[in-house]
């Protein structure tokens, strides 16, 4: 199973998953996790949005070429997701998981004992 964690220091989980420096690519299996990419969020350094709280800024908002990256992920591992982001993800097939971790360590640990 491969996932996606967004991470600035691919240690923790970092809170705004769109706006993440990059995201750690992994693959999980039963005999363990390896990192296999970490992917630079170009979305996050080009593209500054600014929303209001539950509301769209009125321009278009896409997240194709972030998505893009992610392809061939089955599951995004994030503490929160914006609207957006998440519909973006979930349109491209990938599902979310959502974590109150801050560790990787942690979250996957968690993810393996709810969904593997």
């Amino acid at each position: 199973m491969r996932i996606a964690i967004p991470t600035n220091d691919k240690i923790t989980v970092f809170k705004r998953s769109g706006r993440a420096k990059g995201f750690l690519i992994m693959e999980l299996s039963d005999d363990g996790v390896k990192e296999v990419d970490y992917v630079i969020n170009n979305h996050q350094h080009g593209h500054h949005h600014h929303h209001s709280e539950g509301g769209h800024n009125g321009h278009g908002h896409s997240h194709e070429e972030l998505v893009e990256k992610l392809n061939g992920c089955d599951y995004i591992i994030v503490n929160m997701i914006g609207s957006h982001f998440g519909r973006d993800v979930e349109q491209a097939g990938i599902k979310v998981f959502i974590t109150g971790r801050e560790n990787i360590d942690g979250a996957l640990k968690e993810f393996r004992q709810k969904v593997m």
